[in-house]
């Protein structure tokens, strides 16, 4: 969506809106990365998460893990701010754009139909 925005917007918005895109593109990769890396090492050793619900025979050598619960909480608050962020973006260019009010209320519109 990021790359979409990029090419439509990028030469009507100007230089300000593709430092904020690519900003915004480098968040969302490197916190992808972030919690990628923690899915697989948030236990120590790493295959306890798998093998601590063996039942035969039990897993029993000592582990640690990181609150699961609260990892995913925070990896949907995450995913669920930067979802509105990148459907507002392109709302705050709209204006700059050279065409009838009536169509940029339209496309306010069209791009309001993201948050839902």
């Amino acid at each position: 969506m990021l790359l979409f925005y990029n090419r439509v917007l990028a030469r009507t918005a100007g230089k300000l809106f593709r430092w904020i895109n690519y900003g915004t593109l480098a968040f969302v990769v490197l916190s992808s990365v972030a919690f990628f890396i923690v899915v697989i090492f948030q236990c120590n050793p790493i295959e306890a998460y798998w093998l601590q619900y063996r039942r035969d025979p039990p897993y029993t050598t000592p582990k640690r893990c990181v609150h699961e619960g609260a990892y995913m909480t925070a990896y949907s608050a995450c995913n669920l701010l930067l979802d509105f962020w990148i459907t507002a973006l392109p709302l705050f260019f709209l204006r700059r754009l050279q065409m009838p009010a009536r169509q940029k209320w339209a496309l306010t519109a069209l791009f309001g139909v993201g948050f839902l």
